[in-house]
């Protein structure tokens, strides 16, 4: 599943991988688990992992239990323009909920004070057919 990054910028193998570091940005991640997460297989992770390396925009890191685990290039000035281009894009999607929310919260004092006089008025109608 893609997220924001790739609606921005197209759902490509290599953008949804690069979309996975971002998200995981600062924690290393295996190749399987990669490969697991974004439901492709491990060859083809492999080959696009080490096509983002050969560009410098990830390197390998420390192995765990004999899996080699990588990151992105933080000192890559291309790295550090695509973390704030997903910040940004974060806090753009952030906005819209928290937008969504305030409107729902105004409809939702309106739809308040709507029955509020519509009680009004059928008290008021109330006594006068009495």
């Amino acid at each position: 599943m893609s997220g924001a990054f790739c609606e921005q910028y197209g759902n490509s193998m290599r953008n949804r991988i690069l979309e996975n570091f971002l998200e995981n940005s600062g924690i290393d991640i295996g190749v399987p688990q990669l490969a697991d997460e974004l439901k492709i297989s491990r060859p083809k992770a492999y080959e696009e992992v080490k096509k983002l390396i050969d560009e410098g925009f990830v390197l390998s890191g420390r192995k765990f239990r004999g899996t080699q685990l990588y990151d992105l290039n933080a000192k890559n000035p291309k790295v550090t323009l695509l973390k704030k281009n997903f910040r940004q894009c974060l806090n753009t999607i952030l906005n819209s909920y928290t937008n969504k929310e305030d409107k729902i919260k105004q409809m939702l004092k309106e739809q308040e004070l709507m029955i509020k006089e519509l009680q009004i008025n059928h008290k008021k109608i109330v006594q006068m057919i009495k």
